[in-house]
């Protein structure tokens, strides 16, 4: 909300970045304790692998899969039968769609941001302009997020994301 917000963005980001680095450090400082184990920043630079449950070589699979494919195939895809288990929605995507169908969800999602924002900015009413913010920092963390999981396979999530998107 810091980020799409017309008058306090900077104050907010500022503070933002400010609780973030403190929240940083409290974790880098307190990691050895056992209840803050599962928050343990120091073993995602020892083996990344072992802490995200083997998501780093999915995604390094998906990207060897790319590079193999012929050139057909990297334009336009393998399409979306089969199986490749990739974490990563845009990896998966780039396998799936090939490079015309990133392009083109990546319009999609710019069309839907650009057209939500404007919607926003038309909006007199705080209360309604608070609920399309919170709307649209929904869907922009569900693409964050999308970085480290594909929620669109599985129905219940990628239902959420267009019910907000809906909205």
């Amino acid at each position: 909300l810091a980020v799409i917000a017309k008058k306090i963005q900077f104050r907010a980001a500022g503070i933002m970045i400010i609780v973030l680095i403190a929240l940083f450090f409290f974790i880098r400082q307190n990691a050895d304790r056992p209840e803050f184990a599962r928050y343990n920043i120091r073993r995602i630079s020892e083996s990344p692998n072992q802490f995200s449950a083997g998501r780093v070589q999915r995604v390094k699979y998906g990207w060897s899969v790319f590079k193999n494919l012929p050139l057909s195939k990297k334009l336009l895809g393998i399409g979306l039968g089969g199986e490749i288990i990739v974490d990563n929605l845009y990896v998966y995507f780039l396998v799936k769609l090939g490079l015309v169908g990133i392009f083109i969800f990546g319009w999609m999602l710019y069309r839907f941001f650009s057209t939500f924002l404007q919607w926003r900015s038309n909006i007199a009413d705080i209360a309604l302009q608070s609920l399309m913010n919170g709307g649209i920092a929904g869907l922009a963390a569900c693409l964050v997020h999308n970085i480290a999981d594909v929620l669109w396979l599985f129905p219940p999530l990628a239902a959420n994301f267009w019910f907000l998107t809906g909205m």
